[in-house]
């Protein structure tokens, strides 16, 4: 079997580094203790807003989600056609029955969605030639193809790279297992608009769905799988890492009446966090504080020698009794 041909995807145009996620798409703290259900809902809740398009983050509304040609090669069992398409239009996406993160390694990089939606519907201009089982099949025009409760199961593995000095993901590798319960065809015009002929090969295909699709499976999953993988790296060329998750640094408005006590609370909560380094921010972790050498000159008084340290580990500045912003 031909895997599927992704011809032309989104146009990315007048790209913009160094972006933050819109306000209404949630964050999440990467230390929190239920990370992965966290993001579990704000990945379901971001798709539930992409009926129109978010320009400043690169991402296209998905009611339609938009493709202008894709090409699906035969397949090696009952599907013995070609299956060009333009003006590819999938809908469904923004409405999720379920969804679970199952996996968020920030370590090796690998991210783990599993997705339910009631329904995708596909709507597009066709164009094929070839044979389905024994019967021939030809014909262009608008067609449509129901996906009915469909299970997306989505592996992304990401790449960590730096731009103008800030750090960004890309997608390296990428596996998609898309799993319908059924499937419907509605194709007009086939065997110019001979609706005899027509009707039966719809009625042909619509009887062995399951057959057909576990004979392009593959091909439909790479196809799907380039999409969301060009929608996601338009995302993620945008936002650095450190605007795609949530700071649980306290922020203070300058103009409010209680500044000063807002970031004498701010720091010392600050200060608390860092028994481990946040390096997205350059920060150390301060338990212990390490310092590599240190040299103090001799006083003048009764300390009459050079003091010359290595290895130094200073403790305790997480743990502060008060602390005052003047």
């Amino acid at each position: 079997m031909e895997k599927s041909t992704f011809l032309a995807f989104l146009a990315v145009a007048n790209l913009c580094f160094g972006a933050k996620l819109p306000t209404t798409f949630k964050k999440c703290d990467k230390k929190q203790s239920d990370f992965d259900q966290c993001l579990s809902t704000a990945v379901k809740d971001a798709l539930s807003q992409l009926n129109v398009e978010k320009k400043e983050v690169g991402l296209p509304s998905f009611e339609p989600l938009e493709v202008p040609s894709l090409a699906i090669g035969a397949g090696t069992g009952p599907v013995q056609f070609s299956q060009n398409y333009k003006d590819f239009k999938l809908s469904g996406f923004t409405k999720v029955d379920s969804l679970k993160a199952n996996r968020m390694d920030f370590e090796k990089k690998i991210l783990e969605l599993d997705i339910d939606f009631p329904e995708i519907v596909m709507n597009f201009e066709y164009k094929f030639k070839g044979r389905i089982l024994v019967l021939p099949i030809e014909g262009e025009g608008p067609g449509r193809i129901n996906l009915h409760k469909p299970k997306f199961l989505l592996n992304l593995h990401l790449e960590e790279y730096e731009k103008k000095n800030k750090k960004y993901y890309k997608v390296t590798q990428k596996k998609l297992l898309v799993e319908p319960q059924m499937l419907n065809f509605k194709l007009d015009n086939l065997f110019n608009g001979d609706k005899v002929l027509g009707d039966n090969i719809n009625r042909v295909m619509n009887d062995n769905s399951k057959e057909m699709y576990a004979d392009l499976r593959s091909s439909y999953e790479e196809a799907f799988g380039k999409i969301f993988v060009a929608v996601f790296d338009n995302l993620l060329t945008r936002v650095p890492i450190a605007q795609l998750f949530a700071s649980t640094f306290k922020k203070c408005d300058k103009k409010q009446s209680d500044f000063d006590q807002c970031l004498s609370t701010a720091v010392k909560d600050a200060l608390s966090q860092l028994n481990i380094g946040k390096k997205e921010v350059g920060l150390p972790s301060f338990e212990p504080l390490e310092v590599p050498s240190l040299v103090i000159g001799a006083g003048t008084g009764p300390v009459g020698f050079v003091q010359n340290y290595k290895n130094i580990k200073l403790s305790g500045f997480t743990k502060v009794d008060s602390l005052k912003a003047k």
